[in-house]
């Protein structure tokens, strides 16, 4: 239609009365200007209003002095006529080459309703309707609100890397709404020993089925496919497992004694059916337990056959079995070995007992794997992992992928343990040269993993500390 404002582009009309059917209606006894995206003909178009819309809108200055001449025919107290009042109300004036993208899209959509937008006068110049996708968000820009308390169920990428709680599933009851939020802080769950004997295929399928439901996988347990292997029903045993939903297959010798190539045999079993296994390394029973030398060497042979994690045995009780004492605390100098020569990310340690999970967060991080967990400790366990307990708190550290010469590795380790060591405290608890502690802290800057600061005691001193 000729004379039209092609596409977005703005133009005033003045009126006395609105359109009929008009979304945005004036008040009675106030005058306005509108709308701005009115495709259809007004009947009472002041000759300003058709110059405007046949020119379209040019510079700013030329806009604002059209609008200013157009005030003196409406009723609008004389301080709400300068310019800087009104250049607050309108919308950003679009370039020529806007203009003219606009008025390619206004010809495609010829036809359709336009989006009504009016310009409300009173006393008080206002803008009351706007178009909601460009004046509106420009003019009235929304806040969002911060809450401490969360609003959403915090976002899990499965599967996770690192920081995995590993659950022993005892057959309780399973209640919906706890299992829901406690859904985000679980991993894999093993429906224990051979417990799913105990049950029909039915009830096994639909307790799979909900754990499902909320995005976490199924593990049988390590003694249903030795107890399998007795039967010679390795095979079938794998197939049924498959099809009643589970994910992952547990191999251990906790309890027979499995030879390599029986363990490789039965790795290669669970891989052609397209399942994912996890490999056991320790004995059940504390009179029969492997050396530390035994265990380095299992868990370097179960890492070879690439299982999703290997797991370090520590039975129900967590007493006298692999890394633990017969009083449940953890034989550090066992750990540290089986670090040395294993990476902490391709392991998972079974920590029954709530002590035991908070030494381990301590020592090891918050990212370190954690198993057999009792569901009701699955709570407890994630506030410990984020130092939301007395025990954890601001003292849980997130694990660090340290490059570089072991002198930076050790360095780092002693400001986990230290906070704000200088270079001469460094070189005394490390018993190396002071160019080697200046070298190591130096590569540990340019990995972003410390800081220098001044040292609140003495400003004399720089302090290191840990980002």
């Amino acid at each position: 239609m000729a004379g039209q404002p092609p596409g977005d582009r703005p133009a005033l009309y003045s009126r006395a009365t609105p359109l009929a059917g008009d979304p945005c209606r004036a008040p009675a006894g106030r005058e306005y200007l509108g709308p701005l995206r009115d495709h259809r003909p007004g009947p009472t178009r002041s000759a300003f209003s058709a110059r405007v819309e046949r020119k379209g809108v040019g510079k700013p200055t030329q806009l604002l002095f059209r609008i200013q001449a157009s005030l003196r025919r409406v009723s609008v107290p004389p301080p709400l006529r300068r310019a800087t009042h009104l250049s607050r109300l309108l919308p950003p004036v679009p370039t020529r080459r806007e203009r003219r993208d606009e008025a390619v899209i206004g010809r495609r959509r010829r036809g359709r309703t336009p989006c009504v937008t009016h310009l409300y006068w009173e006393s008080a110049l206002a803008l009351s309707c706007v178009e909601r996708s460009k004046v509106s968000a420009s003019l009235a820009p929304t806040r969002s609100k911060l809450t401490f308390f969360p609003t959403e169920p915090p976002r899990v990428n499965r599967p996770r890397q690192n920081g995995i709680t590993h659950v022993l599933d005892r057959l309780h009851a399973l209640d919906p709404g706890e299992l829901a939020y406690l859904a985000p802080y679980i991993d894999v769950v093993k429906i224990g020993w051979g417990l799913p004997l105990l049950l029909t295929r039915d009830r096994v399928r639909e307790r799979i089925r909900t754990y499902h439901e909320h995005g976490i996988e199924v593990s049988t347990g390590g003694t249903l496919l030795e107890y399998a292997l007795s039967q010679d029903h390795v095979g079938q045993m794998i197939d049924e497992s498959r099809e009643l939903g589970f994910d992952i297959i547990e191999i251990s010798s906790g309890v027979l004694e499995l030879s390599s190539q029986q363990t490789e045999r039965l790795a290669e079993a669970v891989r052609r059916r397209s399942l994912d296994f996890f490999i056991e390394v320790g004995k059940k029973d504390p009179q029969h337990q492997l050396s530390l030398r035994e265990t380095n060497a299992q868990i370097a042979f179960a890492r070879s056959q690439k299982p999703r994690r290997v797991i370090l045995e520590g039975a129900e009780s967590g007493r006298g079995v692999g890394i633990f004492d017969v009083n449940g605390s953890i034989k550090w100098d066992w750990v540290r070995s089986i670090l040395s020569e294993h990476g902490l990310e391709v392991l998972l340690f079974e920590a029954p007992v709530d002590p035991q999970h908070i030494e381990l967060l301590h020592e090891l991080g918050a990212e370190v794997n954690l198993g057999n967990i009792a569901l009701h400790a699955v709570a407890s366990l994630a506030s410990e992992r984020l130092g939301l307990r007395g025990e954890t708190f601001g003292r849980i550290r997130h694990h660090q992928n340290v490059r570089g010469p072991p002198a930076a590795k050790f360095l780092y380790f002693l400001l986990e343990t230290h906070h704000g060591l200088d270079q001469t405290q460094l070189a005394q608890m490390s018993r190396l040269p002071r160019r080697t502690v200046q070298s190591a802290l130096e590569s540990l800057r340019r990995q972003g993993l410390v800081l220098e600061a001044i040292s609140l005691h003495d400003s004399r001193r720089r302090e290191y500390r840990l980002v």
